[in-house]
């Protein structure tokens, strides 16, 4: 799946393979050790908020919590 923001999407693909890689390699057999793929995540970020701001989207409003909450009810 494409990421929304069409530049992040090499970005994208390059940290679901290496947290792909570490799941299986590590996490599943007990280093839960999440550093190795960190550099990755801070560069998809990065790239999102980036996109976000282009599309004028407020970061804040998509972190808030909406499962479970009145917002979902209206």
């Amino acid at each position: 799946m494409d990421s929304f923001h069409l530049p992040c999407n090499k970005i994208k693909d390059e940290y679901q393979k290496c947290f792909s890689s570490w799941f299986t390699e590590c996490y599943m057999k007990g280093d839960y050790d999440d550093k190795r793929c960190a550099k990755k995540f801070e560069e998809y970020q990065k790239c999102l908020r980036e996109g976000m701001q282009i599309h004028e989207l407020d970061i804040e409003d998509v972190l808030k919590p909406y499962l479970g909450t009145e917002r979902m009810k209206k």
